[in-house]
């Protein structure tokens, strides 16, 4: 059950750097404007939720 809590883990926060570095979800670099900025701080925020997400679940596998 640790190893899987840990995988998971390590996806999450794989996953939710992916999505910071990326800063958006496949949308085309001329789509500026509010939406642009409103999909930026929507994939900032799901990256560090995914991000947070993998973390707990790595430091709950090894305190459980």
């Amino acid at each position: 059950m640790k190893i899987v809590m840990v995988l998971f883990g390590i996806l999450f926060s794989l996953q939710g750097l992916i999505v910071l570095k990326n800063k958006r979800f496949g949308t085309d670099e001329g789509n500026l404007g509010l939406r642009g900025v409103v999909r930026g701080k929507v994939a900032i925020a799901l990256g560090s939720i995914f991000t947070l997400i993998g973390l707990v679940l790595i430091i709950l596998s090894f305190t459980a």
